[in-house]
């Protein structure tokens, strides 16, 4: 130790044996100055103010006794309940040692403060005092991230704690708070709790709190409260406790999971600087889980959306009926207008008709030679040579996307991009920080630090709903007194109709929104009372409202899977198939289909809201009628096509490689069969409009080599895999799916069978996608009737607002069938084989599953042509040069590699 400390500690130590005298000696001169020689001997005897002497004597007395009281009061306190750690075994160890050392001097240096300090291993999770590591919310740390250690006590000190030399212990005497933190001082601020941590007992061993280490700049304070609150935590509430210069530490409460000292906004400005979730957040109350009992999801749809647009670029008021015209076809019709008996399957001639005021507004094209759609006058009369553009609907509604974005906060929001005019919301975080502000009785722990403990009920008995469409309960269900989970979509009703108010005052567009605890009813919702209102469905409610749906208008219900639960139970009523038990829709519809099936008609939903909204394709694609039969007339369309694809890629922020595609895609059509052919795109040189038209024109070429091209009915340009672009170095996490978005991935493909009619199948199954034969077979170049995702179907499919060109930014759900027409899938999640009727429900699957029938198919072309070898005539093969001894031991014994076949040449 050196001289200098050695010396303040021998300064220290008598200074604690003289400070007692001292302050004995003051306490009896300040008496004997006050009472004898003031009061006494000058206002008694010579003055004769016995009035004003008597007084001061009490007043003296009064303060004399509260000064003597305290300083005992700290002496009791630092022996008897201190707010140090608790010894333990090893300390009393080390102070038997200590104590030794003191005695005899000679003890390992015969200066305790000279020994080694000891220190716990990091990976020791049994340190003495451990506990106080878990115990707090917020504490103050070293640089690692642990704990304050005290080589005196041999234990992690406590809150707000100093090690007293005088009392050779870690105290929290403090009366100003924890003193200016130092440059280098951290604080823990947490960051995950998984679970309560257990009793004092155990909590060493299966503690489960985690916590964020950060930096706090010089002179912030987490525990600073402001100099008025700051004294009240210290002091006490009230005078009396004031006149007591130490206030009992609450730190001594170990056995509490939560601080007893009130933090400041110092926390939450560190939890905003480093983008560290709120507490509430890690509770299931405040997460994104379909568990959650508080969850509550909104659906968003535009009304009339394409209508809107037009609607809004040309000024028209929403009294005047208009019309989204594609060539002599209707694709949106606005209200006004369907008050008129205007309908999506009227033409524009029965349209105006009906309607002689109809405004009918032709859709924007690409016109062979321009570089950018445009509005034009004769777009009807020329199909045969223009192309439908929805970018003016794409860039409004990446406004609206951006505007309900900005009307929730940056933290708490989950916003999926569900199509090109509807939204899903999930609110649950944000509902529940709204509810710890409006009821703060929420913010207390629960009795006996029990989370199982139900909430208590709301302290309201009814819910204002304001002007939504809420859906009535029975009168049973109406006389009991709202909870919480009616609570929560209050609130998340009020966030929604915010949303729509700003999207209205901002935009001018209106919208419909449905708000539940789950995606499907919220759809169902929004689409109930249209236009311009929204639909609120409490949990109590979700039986008498899909009562009366037909299940054919339900999520995923729509198509041929819709048609089988029709065709095989006889109806096609929500309320009739209720009475179906679950073991008979197994039996008839197959084990998951069956499952999903009876859930969905229950309003069970557990899918997630996935908060990618970045388009994953884009695809631009013309029908012909009629038909082309040149390879110039392919090859002008192909220039339109390059030309739109380059424009949106620009929006996407291809210029400034923010986002960039890898493959692209040609699909062409003739007759009933579908070539296609997929190449990568050059990641080394720019990319642009010519560069697009290249590659996609090497890919036609490479179909009319196939042969059996004319006349084309059908071709459509795609790019897709689009990855972020780099920029600078990158860590291997960039390439990863993390946390909640891989959850909402894996959440988003349902194991649903909709052709798995009947018993289920034998479990013993080919096995696909494991990486087997797939890893010698690239998809860069796919045979003829491979359609890979984001391609059209053989008829000229209809857009959600009836659009027949397409031009779309997301993957289109078509099913992929082997050498076979193309046809919609009835589930947007499951695709089928057509050799063997294979069901897969991802692309990835069925392409791995096709490669298996290519090899299986080139295999057996091979042993085909080794028979012809092996049978003809000796003479014949008597020419063939004879594998000499050295060569035939490159063979390795005979034995074949994993994966090889043994083929017959003769």
């Amino acid at each position: 130790m050196p001289p200098s400390e050695a010396a303040n500690r021998n300064a220290t130590r008598w200074a604690i044996r003289i400070v007692p005298i001292v302050i004995f000696g003051a306490f009896g001169f300040s008496a004997y100055a006050v009472v004898a020689h003031l009061c006494v001997n000058y206002l008694y005897r010579q003055k004769h103010q016995y009035g004003t002497a008597i007084v001061l004597i009490v007043l003296y007395a009064i303060f004399y006794l509260l000064t003597l009281w305290s300083y005992l009061r700290t002496l009791i306190i630092a022996n008897t309940d201190p707010a140090f750690v608790p010894y333990t075994e090893r300390r009393e160890t080390a102070e038997k040692e200590r104590k030794a050392a003191k005695g005899n001097g000679k003890a390992k240096g015969g200066d305790i403060e000279s020994q080694e300090s000891w220190l716990p291993a990091d990976t020791d999770p049994d340190s003495p005092g451990l506990e106080a590591f878990y115990s707090k919310d917020v504490f103050i740390c070293e640089s690692d991230g642990r704990p304050r250690w005290c080589s005196l006590c041999w234990n992690w000190k406590p809150d707000r704690a100093s090690h007293s030399s005088e009392l050779e212990r870690c105290m929290s005497l403090d009366r100003n708070g924890e003193p200016p933190p130092r440059a280098d001082r951290r604080a823990n601020v947490p960051s995950e709790s998984k679970s309560t941590p257990p009793s004092a007992a155990k909590r060493d061993a299966a503690a489960r709190k985690t916590f964020a280490l950060v930096r706090t700049e010089q002179g912030e304070n987490p525990f600073d409260l402001g100099p008025w609150r700051n004294f009240k935590s210290v002091m006490g509430n009230s005078p009396l406790e004031w006149l007591l210069p130490i206030w009992h530490s609450p730190c001594c409460n170990h056995d509490s999971i939560h601080s007893d000292y009130e933090f400041g906004p110092l926390i939450n400005e560190l939890r905003k600087r480093y983008k560290l979730p709120p507490p509430d957040e890690d509770t299931e109350l405040a997460s994104y889980q379909t568990s959650n009992p508080l969850r509550v999801i909104a659906h968003i749809d535009l009304d009339a959306f394409y209508a809107q647009c037009e609607m809004e670029r040309l000024g028209i008021p929403e009294d005047k009926p208009l019309a989204v015209q594609q060539w002599q076809g209707l694709i949106a019709i606005n209200y006004a207008a369907r008050a008129a008996g205007i309908g999506r399957h009227c033409n524009v001639d029965e349209a105006i008709k009906l309607c002689p005021d109809l405004i009918a507004q032709h859709v924007a094209t690409w016109r062979e030679g321009d570089d950018k759609w445009a509005y034009r006058d004769d777009s009807a009369a020329n199909i045969a040579t223009d192309k439908v553009s929805l970018d003016p609907y794409r860039l409004q509604s990446r406004r609206i996307l951006a505007t309900i974005k900005n009307a929730l906060p940056l933290d708490l929001q989950k916003v999926e991009k569900a199509s090109i005019d509807e939204v899903f919301l999930d609110l649950s975080a944000q509902v529940h920080s709204i509810l710890l502000e409006r009821f703060p009785e929420l913010n207390n722990p629960p009795p006996y630090d029990d989370p199982t403990e139900n909430l208590p009920l709301p302290s309201i008995t009814a819910l204002d709903w304001e002007a939504d469409a809420l859906i009535d309960l029975d009168e049973e269900e109406e006389s009991v007194d709202p909870d919480w989970d009616d609570v929560a979509i209050l609130i998340g009703s009020q966030i929604v109709r915010d949303v729509r108010a700003r999207i209205r005052q901002e935009l001018g567009y209106t919208c419909s929104a449905g708000v539940a605890s789950n995606k499907l009813i919220s759809k169902l919702g929004s689409a109930f009372k249209k236009p311009n209102r929204q639909t609120i469905v409490r949990n109590r409610a979700v039986a008498l409202f899909l009562r009366d749906f037909k299940i054919t208008k339900m999520r995923n219900l729509g198509g041929k899977l819709g048609e089988q639960v029709v065709s095989t139970f006889g109806t096609d009523k929500v309320k009739e198939l209720l009475d179906v038990p679950l073991e008979q829709m197994k039996n008839k519809l197959g084990a998951d289909t069956g499952l999903w099936v009876y859930n969905t008609t229950r309003g069970i939903d557990t899918t997630e809201v996935n908060s990618r909204t970045q388009i994953k394709s884009m695809l631009s694609a013309k029908s012909f009628r009629p038909t082309i039969s040149t390879i110039e007339q392919a090859e002008r369309w192909l220039r339109i096509f390059s030309a739109d694809i380059f424009s949106r890629l620009v929006e996407e922020g291809v210029l400034e490689n923010k986002r960039r595609p890898r493959t692209i895609n040609l699909h062409h059509r003739v007759g009933g069969q579908m070539h296609s052919r997929q190449g990568p795109i050059p990641q080394g040189k720019t990319l642009d409009e010519n560069s697009l038209f290249e590659l996609s024109r090497d890919l036609l070429r490479q179909v009319i080599a196939a042969g059996n091209v004319w006349p084309c009915a059908n071709i459509s340009l795609s790019v897709g895999g689009f990855e972020d672009g780099v920029k600078g170095n990158m860590g291997i996490s960039a390439f990863l799916v993390k946390g909640e978005e891989a959850e909402s991935l894996r959440s988003a493909t349902p194991e649903i069978r909709p052709n798995s009619a009947g018993p289920d199948r034998s479990t013993k199954r080919r096995r696909v996608g494991d990486g087997n034969i797939q890893r010698f077979f690239g998809r860069q170049t796919s045979t003829a009737g491979a359609i890979t995702d984001g391609t059209l179907p053989d008829t000229p499919s209809m857009s959600r607002d009836g659009s027949e060109d397409q031009s779309v930014d997301a993957p289109q759900y078509v099913c992929a069938v082997q050498h076979a027409e193309a046809r919609r899938c009835s589930s947007p999640d499951m695709l089928h084989c057509s050799s063997c009727k294979e069901d897969f429900t991802s692309a990835e699957e069925l392409q791995s599953h096709q490669d298996w029938h290519m090899a299986r198919s080139l295999q057996d072309q091979e042993e085909r042509v080794g028979s012809v070898f092996a049978n003809r005539p000796a003479a014949a093969r008597s020419s063939a040069p004879k594998i000499t001894g050295s060569a035939s031991k490159r063979t390795r014994g005979g034995k074949l590699e994993q994966g090889q076949s043994r083929l017959n040449f003769g």
